[in-house]
């Protein structure tokens, strides 16, 4: 870490608070009856990956649209409907059913908060708090939590906008930010461009070397004294 002067972390959701391997798989599953949909969003996601629309509202016209054009077989207010009403709430469903959070996170949150240190959860997708609660995350530290999504902003990860306006929202300085997640290519990319420190995160045992494990992450925080 460049920076001891540290006043917020952001962190990631998925695959950084827990090991979401396998989780792809479960979600199409889970909507087999709207598999070819649930797969149509996963790859507008990546087309839309970086891009700032400007709103939530632009943001869903455009991936709405895009999914329409794509499926002729409902209207957008269709899919709308289908994303918010089914398709998030079965995120829930399988965190809640195959996940759980890294033993070692709440660990961590307690050390930050008694360190005088923000936390903010930021995920492309929303229902974070739902998610956060899905994976075992539901504890008595919560009301010190804040959480955040990228489709709320209009613009997903590795867009910055975001991120300082995350960082605005604390009164905090970019070069005062910690971010962590487990890809190198959103949020290392967004710490890149704003000046924020960045720490990878990886569950794999032969992760890279710039990666870390969540017991390697205590270590780094609490050295960072």
């Amino acid at each position: 870490m460049k920076n001891k002067n540290i006043k917020l972390a952001i962190f990631d959701f998925d695959g950084t608070l827990y090991n979401k391997k396998g989780f792809a798989f479960r979600l199409v599953m889970k909507n087999l009856s709207m598999a070819f949909v649930a797969l149509t969003e996963r790859i507008i996601r990546k087309k839309f990956k970086g891009k700032d629309f400007g709103s939530a509202e632009n943001y869903y016209d455009n991936f709405f649209t895009e999914i329409t054009k794509r499926n002729l077989f409902f209207t957008a207010k269709y899919y709308e409907k289908w994303y918010f009403k089914r398709y998030l709430p079965s995120f829930c469903k399988i965190l809640e059913k195959h996940y759980n959070a890294d033993e070692r996170v709440v660990g961590i949150f307690d050390y930050l908060h008694k360190n005088n240190i923000k936390i903010a959860i930021n995920s492309d997708y929303p229902f974070v708090g739902e998610r956060m609660q899905a994976i075992g995350l539901d504890y008595e530290q919560n009301a010190q939590l804040h959480y955040f999504s990228s489709e709320d902003y209009g613009a997903l990860k590795p867009a910055t906008r975001p991120f300082l306006e995350i960082a605005n929202k604390f009164n905090c300085e970019p070069s005062n930010c910690i971010v962590i997640g487990d890809r190198a290519d959103t949020e290392g990319e967004c710490a890149k461009k704003t000046g924020m420190d960045f720490i990878q995160i990886s569950f794999k045992k032969d992760k890279n070397d710039n990666a870390v494990s969540w017991e390697e992450l205590e270590k780094i925080l609490k050295n960072n004294e």
